[in-house]
């Protein structure tokens, strides 16, 4: 299939489907209230832009993709021309107020729906001179209309997850197209590199650079620690239990594993956090249910006698993880492909994740090569490895030391990434 008839095809579909996906968006609370802001209603683009000659847009999708793309954008902020100005797109509210709440030095506003009428009027009053994209975000509009005006398109941290693969093969002729668009792309394994070839795109314009995610520092801020864990009641050597970004269905498997292992280990302490802020209230609701007294983050320090935290908060992860001795990496448990273990890994903690890590497969690859990650696949599972990490902390040592040499050999993506930005454009 050529351009003009894939690019007629998907306008096409724009349009007829535009009713249906206005009426959908309103349907969810979430989505209606940004959806003036999606259709370019009500954004200040002057203000937006301010007044340099040159604009850099970066977009990441939700808070993952923020936190995966803000070490970039701090390093190329230390090459930025001071004419020039960077502003972030993400896709729902929560990747803006990541963008906030990790105070990255740019505007930030909600991705335009992706409809030709729409992304024109951004793309006019942003005028960017280059596009980065986070992941595998692939908004066909957007793109065409950025070609259209010879804005080059750079994709980080790359990839295509086992299960969108197939589905990208089924509809290469098109996919093909659009991918075409990109002027480069930095992908995070050969696996990622492999797939991209077979939808067709140039070999030339691909590079294998990592992901930036892992370049996330290890360290800290010793005070907010001591806070946290004064916060929380963690006190002396009790034992700490962390599941971080946990999704419907494991959180459930959580809680039963925790209910059974304080059998053996009374005092052991347990901070839960669910992946999405929808979820805080439900799994509350299921503490509640089982019985469990527990204390929310957002509340402060109250019900000091409380064993478990519900972490209802936002960016507080990595001081969980910091303070964990062992870790429960979720989206793995359930068949969704599964969340980062380098996070509680840069810790020295060690790690247990279930058999669905097919978005983290190379990693998950490598820390069973060194011994630095326990795989488990069902409730008695995660029960009987985390009785044996928590009754050894020399074996917990051991596991904790292989994962984080693991990921001290993922470091550097940021500065590949960053090199071949810059040589994408000349905007810093």
């Amino acid at each position: 299939m050529n351009r003009k008839f894939v690019k007629c095809f998907y306008y096409l579909l724009a349009w007829l489907g535009l009713p249906l996906i206005v009426l959908l968006t309103c349907s969810k609370p979430r989505w209606r209230a940004s959806l003036k802001k999606r259709l370019g209603w009500g954004v200040d683009f002057k203000e937006l832009v301010g007044k340099e000659k040159r604009v850099v847009w970066f977009h990441a999708a939700s808070v993952g993709e923020v936190a995966g793309i803000a070490p970039v954008i701090t390093r190329l902020m230390e090459s930025k021309d001071a004419k020039t100005r960077i502003v972030i797109s993400t896709a729902s509210i929560t990747g803006q107020e990541e963008v906030i709440r990790r105070k990255l030095p740019c505007e930030t506003f909600i991705l335009p729906l992706d409809h030709p009428l729409v992304v024109k009027r951004f793309v006019k009053n942003i005028n960017p001179t280059l596009v980065v994209i986070a992941e595998t975000e692939i908004w066909p509009a957007l793109f065409f209309e950025l070609a259209k005006k010879r804005i080059p398109i750079v994709l980080v941290n790359g990839r295509i997850s086992d299960y969108s693969f197939p589905w990208y093969l089924k509809f290469r002729w098109f996919f093909r197209v659009v991918l075409a668009e990109f002027s480069a792309l930095m992908v995070q394994s050969g696996l990622d590199y492999q797939r991209f070839l077979a939808l067709g795109v140039d070999k030339s314009k691909i590079a294998i650079t990592g992901s930036t995610k892992y370049d996330k520092g290890e360290v800290v801020d010793e005070k907010k620690l001591v806070e946290f864990r004064r916060d929380i009641g963690l006190k002396g050597e009790e034992l700490c239990f962390v599941a971080g970004s946990v999704r419907p269905g494991e959180d459930e498997i959580v809680i039963q594993a925790y209910k059974s292992l304080l059998k053996c280990f009374p005092a052991l302490h347990m901070i839960i956090a669910p992946r999405h802020p929808e979820q805080f209230e439900r799994v509350a609701q299921v503490l509640e249910k089982d019985a469990i007294k527990f204390r929310r983050r957002s509340l402060g320090s109250q019900s000091k006698e409380a064993q478990v935290v519900l972490l209802d908060s936002l960016g507080e992860l990595a001081l969980a993880y910091a303070l964990a001795d062992v870790a429960f990496v979720g989206g793995t448990l359930v068949d969704i492909g599964g969340h980062n273990p380098l996070e509680p890994a840069a810790h020295s903690c060690p790690v247990v994740v279930g058999p669905y890590a097919s978005n983290v497969a190379d990693v998950v690859q490598q820390m069973k090569a060194r011994n630095g990650i326990v795989e488990v696949r069902n409730l008695e599972e995660l029960e009987e490895k985390l009785h044996e990490l928590l009754a050894d902390s020399e074996t917990r040592q051991q596991i904790g030391t292989a994962g984080y040499e693991v990921w001290k050999s993922n470091l550097g993506a940021t500065e590949r990434v960053a090199k071949r930005v810059l040589e994408n454009n000349n905007s810093f």
